[in-house]
């Protein structure tokens, strides 16, 4: 075999190990707790907050 021929399969393989080696170094990054919902559903209960004036493109009419 050729260097011309070899070049591409060394460069794949260089490829390879670096994709691997960010595989493993994301997968072991720590990552944000998530925080559950709550069991009671409370947030369902709150009301909901005033819409804004402009919330709709187009409405330029005051909040009733």
């Amino acid at each position: 075999m050729t260097r011309r021929t070899l070049m591409p399969i060394f460069g794949a393989i260089v490829i390879i190990v670096v994709g691997l080696g960010i595989g493993y170094f994301v997968s072991d990054a720590p990552t944000v707790p998530s925080t559950p919902s709550d069991r009671q559903a409370s947030e369902m209960s709150r009301p909901a907050r005033q819409s804004d004036q402009n919330a709709l493109p187009g409405l330029q009419q005051p909040n009733r």
